[in-house]
C-alpha cells in the first residue's frame, strides 16, 4: 500500500487475493473468534489480520466484530495484549501485539463494541506508559504506540529519545544489546 500510495506499481491482483484470503481465513473461525480461543498467536494474529483488513480496505463486519470480540476477551488484566508466539523480533513482542490489536480494534469497533473498546484502549495505553522494553521492536513499537495511542507528546518524545538514544556509532541499530546491527531493526527504527 505504502509503494502503491507513492506510484510504484504493485500486482494489484495478488494484493486484492490476499485481502481475500485474510479475510475469509478468520471469517471461517468467526465460532472461535467469537469464544474467544482457538486462534493461534492469539492476540498478535488477530491484530495482524485486522491490519492486513484495513490495508486493503476492508469495512468492518461480522468477521470484524469477532475479531475485536477474541481481542476483548484476550487482553491481560494489566492491559497488554500477549501472543503465544517466540518468533523473534516481530512475533514475541508484546509490546508489538498491543499496539498493533489496540490501535486497530479502535478502527473497527462498530457501535455496539465502541464502549468496551474504549476502555480496552485506555488499558492498554496505560500498560505501554508503563511497558519495559528489551529489544529494539519493543522499542519502535512502544514510540510507535503512544503516538497511535495518543499518549501525549511528552511521552511520545521520551519513547523517541529512548530509541535514537540506542543508534549505534556507525549508523545503524541491533535488535539486541549483544547482537550487530541489522537491516530490520534499522529500517524499522527510521521508519518508525
Amino acid at each position: 500500500v505504502l509503494a502503491r500510495d507513492h506510484g510504484f506499481p504493485i500486482n494489484e491482483e495478488l494484493f486484492r487475493a490476499q485481502t481475500k484470503l485474510t479475510l475469509e481465513t478468520f471469517s471461517s473461525r468467526r465460532s472461535n473468534l467469537e469464544k474467544g480461543t482457538g486462534i493461534g498467536g492469539k492476540a498478535m494474529t488477530v491484530g495482524f489480520g485486522l491490519w492486513a483488513l484495513d490495508l486493503g480496505g476492508s469495512p468492518n463486519d461480522s468477521t470484524t466484530a469477532a475479531m475485536i470480540s477474541f481481542l476483548l476477551q484476550n487482553q491481560e488484566k494489566d492491559g497488554h495484549f500477549a501472543s503465544n508466539l517466540d518468533r523473534p523480533p516481530l512475533e514475541d513482542s508484546i509490546v508489538t501485539s498491543t499496539v498493533v490489536a489496540a490501535y486497530y480494534m479502535q478502527k473497527y469497533a462498530g457501535a455496539e463494541q465502541k464502549s468496551a473498546v474504549e476502555r480496552s484502549v485506555n488499558s492498554a495505553r496505560s500498560w505501554l506508559i508503563q511497558a519495559p522494553t528489551r529489544s529494539q521492536e519493543d522499542r519502535n513499537a512502544k514510540l510507535w504506540g503512544l503516538h497511535l495511542l495518543q499518549a501525549g507528546r511528552e511521552r511520545v518524545d521520551r519513547a523517541r529519545q529512548v530509541v535514537l538514544g540506542s543508534q549505534r556509532p556507525d549508523g545503524g541499530w541491533g535488535q539486541l544489546a549483544t547482537l550487530d546491527n541489522d537491516a530490520y531493526a534499522t529500517g524499522q527504527t527510521l521508519f518508525v
